[in-house]
């Protein structure tokens, strides 16, 4: 029994998308320079996120999965920090 795609119904949701603007763009690729309070918060999410990697690593075999896992906690701290510094006003 063959499908027929044309039964499918695909209706994506209508969204304008907001171009970046050029000052935007600018103050992604600024250099930000953490302030003491910003310092603070980006040491404890430091610390989280390598006690969630040392986790992963005691408590899984070496593996792709292993490895991809931790490159990922990696990766959300990289993240963390930028959203950290990149909302300034917040601190």
């Amino acid at each position: 029994m063959g499908s027929n795609n044309d039964d499918v119904v695909f209706d994506p949701p209508k969204v304008k998308s907001k171009a970046m603007t050029k000052e935007e763009l600018k103050r992604l690729f600024a250099r930000h320079t953490p302030t003491p309070d910003q310092l603070e918060v980006m040491q404890e999410l430091r610390k989280t996120f390598y006690h969630a990697a040392g986790l992963i690593l005691v408590n899984t075999v070496p593996s792709a999965e292993q490895t991809q896992a931790i490159r990922l906690c990696h990766e959300a701290l990289m993240y963390a920090n930028l959203a950290v510094v990149l909302n300034d006003d917040v601190f």
